[in-house]
């Protein structure tokens, strides 16, 4: 039988035509997966609503009514779905579960209650990454914890019917107030004077940036780096919190804690940095692949490059009063060079509590 069929000559030109069509198509169809959205003040499930309309490739479930006390100020920027959401949860106690195109969104922390409030500067201005924790008025131990996002807002979860919500951000008094309506409603923030040696300090607020995982929070050249140590600059962390030595991250225990890519395994280890010469501090509370299954939460100092070699002694000595008084003395030695360093120290810490009862 005669064979009619011939192949056809195809030219260079065609197949470089084809390949670049089919780039375009490829192209496009990634770009379109990616979001660009302003979020202002809008309950999470609204957003999660208009994610989902907005895109072909997941599929967002969620529990509508479970969401909608969260509220969320955010500018979304050619992001992934994924990202999107991982953006907007923030600090929030939310879950974000993916397999494959299907994506889970939920709230972590089953509550009845939740206690919800607006938190301004002196000038009215949203008070961002400030921390909240409430705690049981009668033996302080922690029950609820939250950060504010960018319009101030927050949201915690706690099924305490009465709490002591001790609210602190860099630069402002520390507020402790007792509270039996979980609406909270605007808590005004005053700004704290901070006198060294008789001097009035001022530096400007640090930087908060979100990183994978976490956040990086700024130090250097900021009122953190005028702190009397830096177990103070972590108590002022989103959700960092510490008792004298003890570091804990809510809802994550206790972190792992690496000074310049080095694990800290003493915690006296932390006394000999001073916040002078901290750079910037990353708080992570999603661990990647790097690091062992079984950690929650990471804490990465990273301090300024080593410039004076030599033997050094310091004595440093600094009280404060909020409606309580703390006073801690530190005497530190050291000897360093761009390659090698040794420290010691002797520090002592005291305070005397009180609480506002005063709504």
């Amino acid at each position: 039988m005669r064979d009619f069929w011939k192949p056809m000559p195809v030219s260079g030109k065609l197949i470089r035509e084809l390949l670049l069509l089919f780039l375009l198509l490829w192209v496009q169809q990634s770009y379109a997966q990616r979001i660009t959205r302003q979020y202002n003040n809008v309950s999470f499930s609204a957003a999660l609503k208009d994610l989902n309309a907005r895109q072909h490739k997941y599929t967002i479930n969620f529990v509508y009514d479970e969401l909608e006390d969260f509220r969320v100020t955010k500018s979304i920027r050619n992001q992934s779905v994924p990202d999107a959401i991982m953006q907007l949860i923030g600090f929030y106690p939310i879950r974000m579960t993916q397999v494959e195109d299907n994506i889970m969104v939920e709230c972590t922390q089953k509550t009845t209650l939740r206690y919800k409030g607006r938190i301004i500067d002196e000038s009215g201005n949203a008070a961002e990454y400030a921390n909240i924790t409430l705690l049981s008025p009668i033996d302080s131990t922690i029950v609820g914890h939250g950060v504010s996002n960018e319009n101030g807002s927050f949201v915690i979860p706690c099924n305490s019917r009465k709490v002591l919500a001790r609210i602190t951000y860099v630069g402002y008094k520390i507020i402790s107030r007792i509270y039996s309506n979980p609406e909270m409603g605007i808590i005004k923030l005053q700004p704290e004077t901070m006198i060294i040696k008789g001097v009035v300090v001022k530096g400007e607020r640090p930087q908060y940036k979100m990183s994978p995982g976490g956040v990086e929070v700024s130090v250097e050249h900021t009122l953190l780096s005028k702190m009397a140590n830096t177990f103070d600059v972590l108590n002022l962390l989103p959700r960092v919190s510490v008792d004298g030595q003890k570091i804990s991250v809510f809802g994550k225990g206790t972190p792992i804690v690496y000074i310049n890519n080095k694990r800290v395994n003493d915690n006296n280890e932390i006394v000999n940095i001073t916040p002078d010469n901290i750079k910037s501090i990353s708080v992570i509370t999603s661990p990647g692949a790097e690091y062992d299954a079984e950690v929650e939460s990471v804490i990465r100092i990273r301090t300024k490059e080593r410039r004076a070699n030599g033997f050094s002694l310091r004595a440093d000595a600094f009280g404060k009063y909020n409606k309580w008084m703390s006073d801690y003395e530190l005497v530190s030695a050291r000897y360093q060079t761009k390659k090698f360093e040794i420290a010691n120290s002797l520090w002592t810490m005291g305070t005397c509590d009180g609480e506002d009862n005063n709504l």
